[in-house]
This record gives C-alpha cells, structure tokens and sequence, in this order.
C-alpha cells in the first residue's frame, strides 16, 4: 500500500480548532461536562478520597494548545511525533506527567502530540498522512488506541466524530433504510454497529496500521508503536489504581511505564513491521 494520495489539509487539522483553542491554556478540555464530573467526584466521599490520594485538584491540570490546536509544543525543529487517543492527548493529566512529553524531553525534542481523544486508527493515519511530510520527523511513536472504535470528519460541523463519544443506545438508533425482498416497508438497520464489528473494524485498522507503516518508510521515518497490551514486554504498562482526574482514564503511572517501553523499543531499534503485528487485536 504505496501513499500516494494526495495529502488534505482537513487530514491534518485538530478537532479542537472548533473550540478554538488555538495558543490557549484551559483548566477543562471539555466544559461544562469535565468539570462537572470533577465536582461530582469531589462531592461523593468515596470518590473524593481517591482524588485526595491521587492528588487531583481542579487547578493541577492545565492543558495548553499551541497554534495548531494540538497539546503540544509549536510544530518547529521536529525530531520527534506522537499520536494517539486520550490517552495520548493525556486527559486528566498534568503535562509534565504525560508519556508523549517525557519521551521527548528524553530525546531532546519539541514536544509534538497529536493525541486527540476518541480517535481510532484512520484518526491517527490521517493526521499523519498531513504531519510527517510537513515536519519531516526521524520518528513517530504511536501509543495504540482500542480496537473497537470508528471515527470520521462530519462534513457540516467541520469537526471529528467518534463513536466513542456515544453510548450503545444512541449508536443503536444510527440507522439507515434497509428494504427486505419480502416486505414493501423499509426497517432501520443499524449501520454503526456493522461498522464496529470485528469483521470491519480489523480491516480498517490493519489497512490504517498498513497504511502508517509504509507513509513512514516514504519518508524515511522510523516508526515505534506500543500495543496496550503489549505481550512483547515484562513491563506491565496500566497500573491498576492509578488514574487520572476524570477517574477513568489511566494516571501519571501509566504514563511513567508507557514512555518506559516506548524508550525501550527506540534503545533497542525494534521497529513496527507489520505482519503478524497487524493480526493481533
């Protein structure tokens, strides 16, 4: 799979340009919906003690965007990409704890995310299909995002969609018409869980992973990608307990032992191939 299409800019942007956040530093990414669940949490004595002892405030997250509305430094003297889902784009975490910014300090780099929570797979090719030909980076380190998830650019909205943003029911009432030969009466078929099944959705990202691989071999470009469960490792990554304010993403731990492997796997040159790699769900 040679990439030869032609890059478009909507491929490259953030879907965080809706909010316009662009050179900004805010307390919620998501607002009113974050930061009502953190004062929810904080009213609920169980809950409350975990954001106690995992030391979460409401003024000890900030997340900063730069001019391209990404988490991240300013996109200039690049060495180094990371991409990912939430758990990449570090919701509910503090900056200097996340992985993406402890394996470039490490590497002596700008500090480049393109973390952008809910993505999937094609989220993540997409922004790379934009970004490794205009940042010319030596690497890109891919944190893998779950299996079981889709996503697309609504057209009219100009923003990204995730089906990770929607409960089972509302993804149950996507439908299309469907019309059966015995019946002159259309029925709702519901077309997102198609999409979601395995014998889809292992397509689209083996083509996607396929499709990262050979983009970075194109340019030149090393690539690293740690799996989440990571069966190549004795380290073992999410560390139970340990999350972040949202109390359902993994916390500075995680991150800790996410940029640990990544390191590894840049020490030891082991390479995404591909192959076998690309069957593993």
């Amino acid at each position: 799979m040679y990439p030869t299409l032609s890059a478009n800019k909507t491929w490259g942007k953030s879907p965080f340009h809706y909010y316009n956040f662009a050179g900004k530093s805010v307390d919620w990414v998501y607002e009113p919906e974050e930061r009502d669940q953190y004062y929810y949490h904080i009213g609920k004595s169980v809950s409350k003690q975990k954001m106690i002892q995992l030391g979460w405030t409401d003024k000890n997250v900030k997340y900063s965007f730069n001019n391209e509305n990404y988490r991240s430094d300013d996109f200039e003297n690049v060495k180094v990409i990371t991409a990912g889902c939430s758990q990449t784009f570090g919701y509910g975490v503090d900056e200097s704890s996340l992985w993406t910014k402890k394996l470039c300090d490490w590497y002596g780099t700008t500090h480049v995310n393109l973390g952008v929570p809910g993505s999937d797979w094609v989220a993540v090719g997409k922004r790379l299909s934009w970004w490794i030909p205009k940042l010319n980076p030596e690497i890109v380190c891919i944190y893998a995002p779950p299996t079981q998830r889709f996503s697309w650019w609504a057209i009219q909205n100009d923003t990204e969609y995730a089906t990770s943003r929607y409960g089972e029911k509302a993804i149950l009432e996507c439908t299309i018409d469907d019309y059966d030969s015995n019946s002159d009466k259309p029925r709702k078929y519901p077309l997102l869980l198609d999409i979601l099944d395995p014998e889809n959705i292992d397509y689209i990202r083996n083509s996607s992973m396929e499709y990262i691989k050979n983009l970075c071999a194109h340019y030149n470009t090393k690539l690293f990608i740690v799996r989440r469960d990571d069966e190549g490792s004795t380290l073992k990554l999410q560390v139970r307990d340990d999350l972040a304010r949202d109390l359902f993403h993994y916390g500075r731990k995680t991150h800790t032992n996410i940029f640990k492997r990544m390191k590894e796997k840049i020490e030891n040159n082991d390479l995404f191939s591909g192959n076998n790699e690309l069957l593993k769900r």
